[in-house]
């Protein structure tokens, strides 16, 4: 969230950088943890 929160505010390349590529790992692990939910077969 608060790397989503940075990206859009910040006026040099460095933060938007490091907000850019904690954002993509957040939504790695996501994925990553749904993935991992599913084939796991303990959702019902």
């Amino acid at each position: 969230m608060g790397a989503a929160v940075i990206s859009p505010r910040s006026n040099s390349q460095q933060p938007a950088l490091v907000a850019n590529i904690l954002f993509s790992a957040a939504s790695l692990l996501g994925l990553w943890l749904i993935v991992s939910i599913l084939r796991s077969g303990r959702l019902k």
